[in-house]
């Protein structure tokens, strides 16, 4: 009869370690799958080039008729800037250079462009007005700064208007890093993830907050998800397309790997790094 129960219980252990090392090995193959699938759309979406739509403007030419503030709008909406200094006007502004009763002119630097079947100079051009009876300023003459060579009409460079990536419409312009100010940088750390220098990916301090706001309102009220986190979250569900559970669970898993794996500081703190 003992020997029987020690059967039975050396085959019940047989089954649950079987059973805990399959766990294992497929909770291990499904991280790996998982990793290598976004790490392999990363490289896709770096190897995709976006179609890029441009807004195309008319040109200044001799004749055209404008009131003083749309001629100034329209200048700002094609992404020039106004400015008060003469010397040295750098590209993409413009200033006023002459103003009287009855003429004005401005100078205006147009910086070079090359793309869209289409490719301009950079040129600074001074741009002369004739103040009409209504009070309207209509262009008499255009000219090259450098030279006096007088010119037809005043192309503009085509304006981006959004682009086409990753399946999506997008407005935003991407920029690098280095040309976010610092202070930028820890307001975003201040707002979005407080204690991010102190922690290595997964706050365990947050998320027990999270939980216990959760339980005492009866419904979700607060997320205890990491900056490195909610980005893991973003790659993640460009593959995954299960549950906020699936996402929640292997965004901590990645974090732990990154840590044990010793991952570089530029890749867990983005937001500081130079």
């Amino acid at each position: 009869m003992k020997k029987t129960r020690n059967s039975a219980f050396y085959k019940t252990g047989l089954i649950v370690l079987g059973l805990v090392v399959s766990s294992f090995l497929s909770f291990l193959l499904y991280f790996v799958y998982i990793s290598n699938e976004i790490s392999f759309r990363i490289e896709q979406l770096k190897a995709n080039r976006p179609s890029v739509f441009y807004g195309s403007f008319p040109p200044l030419k001799r004749g055209d008729r404008f009131s003083q503030t749309q001629l100034e709008t329209f200048f700002t909406d094609i992404g020039f800037r106004k400015t008060k200094s003469l010397e040295g006007i750098p590209e993409g502004e413009f200033a006023w250079e002459l103003s009287n009763e009855s003429n004005k002119s401005l100078l205006i630097h147009r910086s070079a462009f090359e793309g869209v079947g289409k490719g301009l100079e950079q040129l600074k051009v001074r741009v002369t007005f004739v103040v009409t009876d209504e009070g309207s300023l209509q262009v008499e003459n255009l000219a090259r700064f450098d030279n006096g060579e007088p010119i037809s009409h005043l192309e503009f460079p085509p304006r981006t208007v959004s682009s086409f990536y990753a399946g999506r419409v997008r407005t935003q312009n991407p920029i690098a890093l280095s040309d976010i100010p610092t202070s930028m940088r820890y307001a975003a750390i201040a707002i979005e993830d407080v204690h991010f220098l102190e922690h290595s990916g997964v706050s365990f301090r947050s998320i027990l907050r999270a939980l216990i706001k959760d339980i005492r309102a009866g419904k979700f009220v607060q997320g205890g998800s990491t900056t490195s986190q909610s980005g893991h979250h973003i790659l993640a569900s460009l593959v995954l397309q299960g549950s906020s559970l699936d996402l929640a669970l292997h965004e901590g898993l990645v974090e732990v790997a990154d840590r044990a794996g010793g991952v570089a500081d530029g890749g867990r703190y983005p937001l500081i790094a130079l």
